[in-house]
């Protein structure tokens, strides 16, 4: 069957996004993004039409994927991953729904980098979550889905340098998270090259004065989060300086510093 799952209806003069899945399997479970209760993906759903919606995918679905090309666009805009079912069956599976923003692979370990080509199958990511997964910078710097990401959300990255490489100064880039992922000056010389880079998080890295001298660069950074970076002295006045040239700045926000309490 290729019925696609989703129609339009206005109820009461609200319109709401109605899916009618199959009644013989669960497909994973449905939640609105901000929203801490989730429906099984099984029957009838029914959902404010303007509500973010994502994906928990279960793992008939790696065998069945043809049921994901029945979404339509707008349907869905996140697939989140179960790190206990996550391989690569499953994510080529979910690569079929189309217009997804956000993918999260946290904590998948079973991913392995042959799936640089599925990653490359997601053309529209604007949020990437891949904290402690298996991914390592090489295998995610093949893919080519990176046009549009916002937001790299990536603690305990694996050697993140040729990632950071591959997308450097893009200008989509607002938000990054690296903390606990042994930067070296090379990371710290490349993240300073994304122009309208908002917030960085590099908590639990090690970071010298000469790193911090880089990211001064970042002229549009209004949050920069340090916590467990044990700043010597020369780091602390580089730090220091950068603050104070932010400060004097006539335009723009202020620039706000996480440290260690």
């Amino acid at each position: 069957e290729t019925a696609k799952y989703s129609t339009i209806k206005i109820v009461n003069g609200q319109e709401f996004r109605c899916f009618k899945f199959p009644d013989d399997i669960c497909l994973g479970f449905i939640q609105g993004l901000g929203i801490e209760e989730s429906d099984r993906a099984t029957g009838m759903l029914q959902y404010p039409k303007d509500l973010k919606l994502a994906i928990c995918p279960s793992q008939i679905v790696a065998d069945y994927p043809q049921y994901m090309t029945r979404f339509q666009p707008g349907d869905l805009v996140e697939v989140d991953m179960d790190f206990t079912l996550a391989n690569d069956k499953l994510l080529d599976a979910m690569s079929n729904i189309p217009g997804i923003k956000r993918l999260n692979i946290a904590h998948c370990k079973k991913l392995t980098p042959d799936c640089y080509s599925i990653l490359d199958k997601f053309k529209d990511l604007r949020t990437l979550q891949a904290t402690s997964s298996s991914l390592s910078g090489a295998t995610l710097a093949r893919a080519n889905c990176w046009g549009s990401l916002s937001q790299l959300l990536w603690n305990d990255a694996i050697e993140p340098t040729p990632l950071l490489r591959k997308i450097q100064s893009s200008p989509k880039l607002l938000e990054l998270w690296l903390n606990n992922s042994r930067l070296k000056p090379i990371d710290y010389q490349l993240i300073a090259q994304f122009p309208n880079l908002k917030y960085l998080q590099v908590n639990k890295n090690t970071i010298t004065a000469d790193d911090i001298k880089e990211l001064s660069k970042l002229e549009n950074l209004v949050s920069i989060s340090l916590q467990e970076c044990s700043l010597d002295e020369r780091a602390n006045a580089a730090l220091a300086k950068m603050k104070s040239k932010r400060a004097m700045k006539s335009s723009g926000q202020p620039l706000t510093v996480w440290l260690t309490p």
